[in-house]
């Protein structure tokens, strides 16, 4: 274990080993609940870019590097780490794994995106089918699966082909991998996307193109398959978090969200910005509550968001549900981590060790 991982325990267990359950100034969602996180250990392995992540089952937990290509296995317990599978085009290999579902009693699924194929792997971790992604996945945001195996998602947003403007809405589809059979299931609004002229600098030379890109801290909905039999969608206008179905239709009156507005600062503006592009950027007065893109589910059917908060704030906050979709209340953990994923009363954070490679810190979790 190196010093600064130490350090880094030492620091996380003074933070959160003190919860009092009172919400800081920091906080954007106003409740006085705390879920707390406490006794963090470091999981096996370093990592360069964690693109997948799920607990399979209570012991066993799924990894994948898109960079470095390679899925790896991790047993918590006895600090065990292997590596599965093989780089390449055959019907069982992958080119760049991704996202990772669990389907149920051991098994998995890894979304191969250098292959345009979905991974069927079973509680041997051996792989033992691939499905061909429709055309429509290719570009997309993952929300999970479901208790059947199907998979769900959201395309990315773009320019509406008829009106050659940014697109308002987008559609969430299901996916049954087996007989390659596509549905939409409910429609979100998209992130408020606007047309830049892009100048930038490439070798020397000055480049100039036009770009679709959201603008910063844009209005967006957000969602995820919860339970593995409802999907939960944040409604950022009106702030309130919606339970549907999987066939869409609403099964639980929505949850509005106590809000406290987070205003949008000088740097927020700077640390939006693209380093070696400029973009000139309209920004929002305040921020959404929650930050595109991370909604989370756990197994037993816990829903985490991350808020919005000040630019400088030393800890992320984190609004979490039940099942129900009854807000518990929030979470605290260090800024610097990112949550990657949820187990059965478990959390799961990257963070970079003093190599600069990512680490993953497993947390208990003490729900209200």
């Amino acid at each position: 274990m190196t010093s600064r991982y130490v350090g880094i325990v030492a620091f996380i267990s003074l933070c959160l080993g003190t919860a009092t359950g009172h919400v800081n100034a920091q906080e954007a969602v106003t409740t006085s609940a705390a879920v707390i996180l406490h006794d963090p250990t470091r999981l096996p392995g370093d990592y360069t870019r964690i693109a997948g992540f799920a607990e399979i089952e209570s012991d066993k937990v799924i990894v994948t590097d898109d960079r470095e290509k390679l899925i790896h296995v991790l047993v918590p317990s006895t600090g065990a780490s292997r590596t599965i599978g093989r780089e390449g085009g055959g019907p069982l290999e992958y080119r760049l794994p991704r996202h990772v579902y669990a389907t149920g009693h051991g098994t998995y699924a890894i979304a191969d995106m250098g292959n345009r194929k979905l991974l069927a792997v079973d509680s041997a971790d051996v792989t033992v089918a691939s499905y061909s992604y429709p055309e429509a996945i290719w570009a997309s945001r993952f929300g999970g699966a479901d208790d059947r195996g199907d998979l769900y998602f959201e395309p990315f947003g773009g320019v509406d082909r008829r009106t050659q403007q940014p697109a308002e809405s987008v559609t969430v589809y299901r996916w049954r991998p087996a007989a390659n059979e596509l549905e939409p299931v409910l429609r979100l609004d998209a992130p408020d996307r606007a047309m830049h002229v892009v100048t930038r600098t490439v070798d020397g030379a000055t480049e100039t193109d036009r770009f679709t890109f959201p603008e910063p801290f844009s209005v967006a909905d957000q969602w995820v398959v919860l339970g593995g039999d409802r999907i939960a969608v944040w409604r950022e206008s009106p702030r309130i978090l919606e339970l549907v179905g999987l066939d869409g239709q609403e099964i639980a009156p929505p949850t509005h969200v106590p809000y406290a507005p987070v205003k949008v600062t000088d740097a927020d503006e700077a640390a939006a910005r693209r380093p070696g592009l400029e973009i000139d950027w309209t920004f929002p007065e305040y921020k959404p509550i929650v930050v595109d893109g991370s909604a989370l589910a756990s197994p037993d059917g816990h829903l985490w968001l991350r808020l919005h908060g000040p630019a400088d704030a030393s800890m992320s906050q984190y609004a979490v549900f039940d099942k129900g979709g009854r807000l518990l209340g929030t979470a605290s953990a260090p800024s610097s981590q990112t949550l990657v994923g949820l187990g059965r009363a478990v959390a799961y954070f990257s963070d970079k060790d003093q190599d600069d490679l990512l680490m993953v810190i497993r947390y208990k979790v003490t729900y209200p």
